[in-house]
């Protein structure tokens, strides 16, 4: 449901400001669900393999376990398409 909203409102944006809809826009839609999935994925995975018993304590070892991981891919992603702006 969070995803589908995040790329609702990102093509409400694109329509609000009037932008043409090409094959960049089509490309950063389908690179946005991806990554929204692929960062969710791996923390609801650690979520439900974590041993312990309750919610916060496995909510607060998912993040451990894999939050320095979604960090690093989300910083690399970020860096990634700055470099897309250079041309």
């Amino acid at each position: 449901m969070s995803v589908a909203i995040i790329i609702i409102s990102i093509m409400a944006i694109i329509v609000f400001h009037r932008w043409e809809f090409g094959i960049s826009e089509s490309v950063g839609i389908v690179v946005a669900i991806g990554l929204s999935v692929d960062y969710v994925v791996h923390l609801s995975a650690s979520y439900i393999h974590s041993p312990m018993e309750n919610r916060h304590s496995r909510m607060k070892e998912a993040l451990t376990e894999m939050g320095t991981s979604i960090l690093s891919g989300t910083l690399t992603t970020f860096g990634s398409g700055v470099m897309l702006f250079g041309g």
